[in-house]
């Protein structure tokens, strides 16, 4: 079963294939005319798939941005196992859109809705979806 980050919802749903998310690291979409990055985390097991979650399958999870900080558009690469930097600055920020080092240093970005879950749960409830160009 594959599990996908869905973004956007009923407005303009997109869903980013959580195996391509994790090889990328970032993904960015565009919903509905703004940009949207997600961010893989990696780490996490699947409560599904064993009697312990240790046991479980990697799942890990995701996190999706609204990238513009303050009216500047920042694109991003993913540092190490839980590290994401921007590459306009060099500012380094953690999983949860804070920069913690760099000229950036101290502002965090806005989180966007999103929805990790399965293929066929997200595509129930929005049937229009497209699925992210990931180019991996």
């Amino acid at each position: 079963m594959e599990r996908v980050v869905g973004v956007g919802g009923d407005e303009d749903p997109v869903a980013v294939p959580a195996t391509a998310l994790t090889e990328a690291g970032v993904v960015e979409v565009d919903v509905s005319g703004r940009a949207v990055v997600v961010w893989a985390l990696d780490g996490l097991n699947s409560a599904l798939d064993a009697e312990q979650i240790p046991e479980g399958r990697p799942i890990g999870a995701s996190w999706a941005f609204d990238p513009v900080l303050d009216e500047h558009r920042l694109t991003f690469t993913r540092v190490g196992e839980d590290g994401y930097i921007d590459t306009e600055t060099g500012s380094v920020w953690n999983i949860f859109g804070l920069a913690v080092s760099g000229p950036l240093a101290g502002p965090q970005l806005d989180l966007v809705d999103h929805t990790d879950t399965f293929w066929f749960a997200w595509a129930a409830f929005h049937p229009d979806t497209r699925i992210a160009d990931v180019g991996t």
